[in-house]
């Protein structure tokens, strides 16, 4: 009679667990389907960047689709574009990427709030009681006021660093040294500059950047193929070529002495430091470009292999990871 009554009493238990769960849920947005989704935490406002040890962030679109290749070797400096990378006239960006759409805004620029950034202004700038007190705020205001074009109108990033006074240098290191720089397409100047809908627009125009900002996050999965490339090699030259890169401690003062592993170091000079061929370049490239069904920059790889010296200089002058970001940029050359 016991066994019964507790079996019972686990049954029921768990029933109501269930719930008030589901009566909970829907204080916070699935992001689920949409491009740039990463799965929410339900006990936070916060998306988290989902990663295994390559560190690698949702490419901010759901998987492209399926696309024969031939076996024809892709010519960096060609004068072709890639494959996919211009949208045909009579195909949306939605139907070429499979996307869902469910909101007006663009989720990398508006409603997206990286865990990196919310980890450190809620452990560090202010108290539990505001944290607290404003995720329950946001929750109940999103549910009293959204809309079939959006869900979750005050989960956005503008709300997040004007109502809990992020600092611009605070919010600016945190994007050069974590992958957000590549996945989240922020104005970080209209962000602060501007007002709240002024921002909402800019943000509704998403479209008008897709493709160019989609080149950007191919950069971050070319880099990110070509250091685990690289480490798989030879892994202890790679961690010791690692621990012989610093930066000044005030350029990581809000992430902990953190720099995003592939981040650390250029295109070029991963390139030199483990003697890369021109052909094994091309060939580390055509892989990535392949996966990525083709929209993403070509680089000038005649100035990476024929002009070392020039690009050594730069290398050796870089003293932050900004410095490094742009020695890349200079190398596009679509972009």
């Amino acid at each position: 009679m016991n066994i019964f009554f507790k079996k019972s009493f686990i049954i029921i238990f768990s029933v109501l667990v269930l719930i008030f769960f589901t009566s909970c849920a829907d204080e916070y947005p699935d992001y689920s389907n949409y491009p740039g989704a990463n799965p929410i935490n339900a006990n936070e406002e916060t998306l988290h960047m989902e990663s295994d040890e390559t560190i690698v962030p949702s490419t901010g679109l759901n998987e492209v689709k399926e696309t024969e290749h031939t076996d024809t070797q892709i010519i960096l400096n060609s004068d072709e574009p890639p494959i996919s990378e211009e949208p045909p006239e009579t195909r949306s960006i939605e139907e070429i990427y499979n996307i869902d759409v469910e909101c007006i805004h663009d989720m990398n620029n508006y409603h997206y709030l990286p865990e990196e950034l919310t980890q450190y202004v809620y452990e560090s700038l202010v108290s539990q009681e505001q944290a607290d007190a404003r995720r329950k705020r946001i929750a109940e205001e999103n549910k009293r006021d959204a809309t079939d074009n959006c869900e979750w109108p005050h989960t956005t990033i503008y709300s997040f660093v004007h109502d809990l006074n992020v600092p611009r240098e605070v919010f600016e290191q945190i994007y050069n040294n974590y992958p957000m720089r590549y996945v989240a397409d922020y104005n970080i100047d209209l962000l602060y500059n501007g007002t709240a809908e002024e921002y909402e627009q800019w943000s509704i125009k998403w479209r008008d950047r897709f493709y160019e900002h989609r080149k950007l996050e191919m950069e971050m999965n070319f880099k990110i193929d070509l250091y685990w490339h690289l480490r798989h090699k030879d892994e202890a030259h790679m961690l010791k070529f690692e621990e012989s890169i610093t930066f000044d401690p005030n350029e990581t003062k809000y992430t902990n002495g953190y720099v995003a592993e592939f981040m650390r170091f250029s295109i070029p000079e991963m390139a030199y430091e483990f003697e890369l061929s021109k052909d094994e370049f091309i060939e580390c490239f055509n892989k990535t470009f392949e996966a990525t069904g083709g929209c993403m920059y070509k680089y000038d790889v005649d100035r990476i292999f024929d002009d070392k010296e020039a690009l050594k200089k730069e290398i050796a002058a870089a003293k932050t990871v900004s410095d490094i970001y742009n020695i890349d940029a200079s190398l596009r050359l679509d972009g």
